[in-house]
């Protein structure tokens, strides 16, 4: 079960205060997904053929053995393993002008039991995850925006 909401927001109106939030934002993205996915084993995408880039080929290129199935709504769902070379491309893909935080529309991180440690949708601007405080500290510590980690809603 998920505990934190990443803030991905970007209220700003002046082109400099968006420019620096977006990029802080894609930034705690990055540091958030690079400690899920150390502690990962598996990630599951999900994404319509029609709407995707060529960032989920590119994955797909570099991927062991993937599993795949499509879901009731028409989504393409794959699993495949997280190795070194996937980690690194899913942190390193987007392009520095791009107004996604990640192009990919969704993935989850899962653990050694297939079950969900981290899930990023709709390109980012929704992500959610675990923390324990110790995490959460030493996220922090290297430099994530403590304010930008809410409380998931449902927990209240």
């Amino acid at each position: 079960m998920y505990n934190v909401r990443l803030n991905t927001s970007n209220i700003e109106t002046l082109d400099d205060k968006f420019d620096q939030r977006a990029k802080a934002v894609k930034e705690n993205w990055n540091m958030v997904t690079k400690n899920f996915l150390e502690k990962g084993f598996q990630v599951l995408f999900k994404f319509w053929d029609e709407d995707s880039d060529s960032s989920i080929q590119q994955v797909l290129a570099k991927a062991k053995s993937p599993r795949f199935e499509t879901a009731s709504d028409g989504l393409q769902v794959v699993t495949i393993e997280l190795t070194p070379k996937i980690k690194e491309m899913l942190v390193q893909i987007v392009p520095e002008e791009s107004q996604s935080i990640t192009p990919f529309f969704h993935f989850d991180i899962l653990d050694a039991k297939g079950e969900s440690l981290f899930s990023s949708q709709d390109h980012g601007d929704n992500t959610l995850f675990y923390l324990s405080e110790e995490e959460r500290a030493a996220l922090v510590q290297r430099g994530l925006v403590y304010e930008d980690l809410e409380k998931a809603q449902w927990l209240e």
